[in-house]
């Protein structure tokens, strides 16, 4: 049951960096390279497949792909 739940999540995440790669796509490439599908097009036609993942692909840790913001950081 726990598989098939991050297996929905990667999809989702592999969904979200395709239609985000207009507007940040050195990130929404990151994402693609961290879920283990490099390869992945970019396309439209590709965000309405679901189920592109192959089973056994391996996601990697990477690098923070995001800095998080300090809200209690003096502005300058």
């Amino acid at each position: 049951e726990v598989a098939g739940v991050l297996y929905q999540a990667a999809e989702a995440l592999r969904i979200i960096a395709v239609l985000l790669s207009p507007f940040i796509p050195t990130s929404s490439r990151r994402i693609l390279e961290q879920l283990g599908i490099p390869e992945c097009p970019v396309s439209l036609e590709n965000a309405r497949t679901w189920e592109y993942i192959r089973a056994g692909t391996r996601v990697q840790k990477g690098s923070v792909l995001f800095q998080k913001i300090d809200a209690n950081a003096e502005q300058p």
